[in-house]
């Protein structure tokens, strides 16, 4: 299968199965856990983190073409996590898949390469230093257009919409015509201090980013067929995609889905959330 589309298309993304993705997905969940029950601060970001799990699998077992002895090429594709607060997600992710040695796992502690939110590590595959919402989208802008042949990978959140940064970089995209990255908005509702909606009130992302030029796909962010069915469906396309991936914040862990205090939280029944996760 191959579209003319643009250079970097000429090969299509990874085909997986569907068990495979749901195994990756469920263990990055797990790892997710693991290691955030090993920070000093006892108090972790898993909402956002658990709610971008099938997200992250996707980014990384179909779309883009890392492999781990590639660290040092200038050329190979990034993944950019830009509500960086989920950094248990990448960092889970990383190890599940034979990027980061489990061994150098140290979570939010003195001297460690792996903190609170990603701080710029090439040699660990941590490509930018994120967390200050609004930042993330732009830097993947310069990833892609320093070199048309690499896929990008963003990550937004739905609450980083309020960032005015975000609006100005979705029109950069269009402009440039950025068919090599990949946005995916992680709507799951909730943000630091309450619901989205609340706060930032409520918009058709659908209807607005469609008129900016996107080509626009909302799905379940947690449906794995949706995500394998993405193979086939965006790759056919001639202008920017952007996914709305509609999630349940603190996913997989049943005492903590949905809920605002997901965001930063200590999980108090390890037990519980293996039994669900």
């Amino acid at each position: 299968m191959c579209f003319d589309i643009c250079a970097w298309r000429c090969k299509t993304l990874n085909i997986i199965s569907e068990n495979k993705f749901k195994n990756t997905a469920n263990n990055i969940r797990k790892r997710i856990v693991q290691i955030g029950l090993t920070s000093d601060y006892k108090v972790v970001h898993y909402g956002g983190a658990l709610s971008i799990v099938e997200i992250i699998t996707y980014a990384y077992l179909c779309y883009l073409r890392l492999k781990p002895h590639d660290f040092n090429n200038l050329k190979r594709d990034r993944f950019v996590l830009s509500k960086g607060h989920a950094c248990l997600a990448q960092y889970a992710t990383l190890i599940e898949l034979g990027f980061v040695d489990e061994n150098d796992m140290v979570f939010e502690k003195n001297g460690s390469s792996f903190a609170g939110h990603p701080v710029i590590n090439r040699q660990k595959f941590i490509d930018f230093s994120t967390g200050s919402l609004g930042n993330g989208l732009a830097y993947a802008i310069g990833s892609a257009i320093s070199d048309k042949n690499r896929r990008v990978c963003c990550v937004i959140g739905d609450g980083e919409l309020a960032e005015g940064s975000i609006w100005e970089s979705l029109r950069l995209i269009i402009n440039f015509n950025l068919k090599n990255l990949l946005t995916f908005i992680d709507l799951n509702g909730f943000q630091q201090t309450g619901s989205t909606k609340e706060i930032n009130g409520e918009i058709d992302l659908y209807k607005v980013l469609s008129g900016f030029g996107f080509n626009v796909i909302k799905t379940n962010g947690h449906n794995v067929e949706g995500f394998l069915d993405l193979n086939e469906r965006h790759l056919k396309l001639s202008k920017p995609t952007i996914i709305i991936a509609v999630t349940i914040k603190g996913f997989g862990i049943k005492s903590i889905e949905n809920t605002l205090e997901s965001h930063h939280t200590i999980l108090k029944n390890p037990i519980e959330i293996f039994k669900h996760a």
